[in-house]
């Protein structure tokens, strides 16, 4: 483990981790309203052809999610520097599998050394 450092830097750090947890969340959670807002929109513009402006804009936010949950998922704890909701340690044949690791992005503590978010 890291110097843990000082309780300023520890709620700054749980303070940055809150916050890129709710642009995911957001994100995920605006996804249709979004899009449906904008393909209206697009659709009172442009007529009929809205569609081929839609599609690209959809693809964009999906990217934009995407990326915004592996920064996410591989943000670290502000305590231990340990990705804080995914379990990096090898398993038994050295691999790396993240999905035989456990985590999730709904935890509210360090998956390594329990600091609450």
């Amino acid at each position: 483990m890291n110097d843990p450092g000082t309780d300023s830097q520890l709620e700054a750090g749980r303070r940055k981790l809150r916050l890129r947890k709710r642009w995911v969340f957001g994100l995920w959670l605006g996804f249709i309203p979004v899009n449906i807002a904008v393909h209206l929109g697009l659709k009172a513009l442009f007529g009929a052809g809205s569609q081929a402006l839609s599609v690209p804009f959809s693809l964009v936010y999906l990217l934009t999610f995407g990326v915004a949950g592996l920064l996410l998922s591989g943000a670290p704890c502000p305590r231990c520097q340990e990705p804080f909701f995914i379990r990096t340690s090898p398993n038994l044949t050295g691999s790396f599998r993240l999905w035989e690791q456990g985590g999730s992005l709904l935890a509210v503590r360090c998956v390594h050394c329990a600091l609450p978010l």
